[in-house]
């Protein structure tokens, strides 16, 4: 079944909302004048110090990109830091480069560069301990899928298996990010009950993570949409079962009818 228009555009805002509060504290860590500093101290660094600096600029371009240009800065310090990364073997900062990479694509909308990135980044990030960075780069892969409108089988598998990695690393609130998408996927191919059930869980790891009532109130009306389409749902094939069953009982009346004739 494929997905409605406006569920697509409902997944796509809530992944917008689920990075947002991620920009707002790297931003908020990483200012201006700090970036115009660390990049004339570049060339007095060296190794995985060096490697750190260039992600932390890919960083604060990406997140506060206001035109193709600084978005262009981001992508060049990231591709700088994972050269680096690589002639010193580190699989840790491979790993982080290559997830920087998958964001600055994601806002290229450079589709097949962001599951490339992304997959390089499991393949690095799998051999160290850097949870974390793991499951960001799984959210990666699912917004790969996502924006080619792969099988809903295929969405599924990397935001369940983000979820589990950030459940794992006690990070709550992008455990309760990615149950959110995950019951929309659901709820795109009419399966309420599952979609009931992973809100429950986001509601859930959203109060593990002390998210204010506020910002958890919009997803508890989700729930009672949910809920309510799923009774909808039920009573229309109650209904329809009903309806096949009245029609079966009047057609085998009627070839009474006809025998004893």
């Amino acid at each position: 079944m494929k997905r409605s228009a406006c569920t697509e555009y409902f997944i796509i805002i809530l992944l917008i909302i689920g990075n947002s509060f991620d920009t707002y504290a790297r931003t908020q860590l990483f200012t201006e004048a700090d970036v115009i500093k660390t990049e004339k101290s570049l060339t007095g660094l060296q190794g995985i110090e060096k490697i750190k600096a260039l992600l932390k600029i890919s960083d604060w371009y990406e997140a506060s990109y206001n035109n193709p240009k600084t978005l262009e800065k981001a992508f060049e310090y990231a591709e700088e830091a994972l050269q680096l990364s690589q002639s010193i073997h580190s699989d840790i900062y491979s790993g982080k480069c290559y997830l920087q990479l998958a964001m600055v694509q994601e806002l290229r909308n450079n589709n097949s560069m962001i599951e490339f990135n992304a997959k390089k980044a499991i393949e690095t990030l799998t051999k160290t301990n850097q949870t974390n960075d793991l499951a960001e780069s799984w959210v990666m892969l699912w917004s790969a899928k996502m924006r080619t409108n792969a099988p809903i089988q295929d969405c599924l598998v990397p935001i369940f298996k983000a979820a589990s990695l950030f459940e794992k690393c006690s990070n709550h609130k992008r455990s309760g990010d990615c149950y959110k998408e995950i019951s929309e996927l659901y709820f795109s191919i009419s399966d309420f009950h599952n979609s009931l059930n992973s809100l429950k869980k986001a509601i859930f790891f959203y109060k593990a993570a002390n998210l204010k009532e506020n910002d958890i109130y919009p997803i508890s009306s989700r729930l009672n949409i949910i809920y309510e389409t799923e009774k909808k749902s039920m009573d229309i094939i109650k209904l329809k079962n009903k309806t096949l069953l009245q029609q079966s009982k009047f057609n085998i009346k009627q070839d009474e009818v006809k025998i004893f004739s």
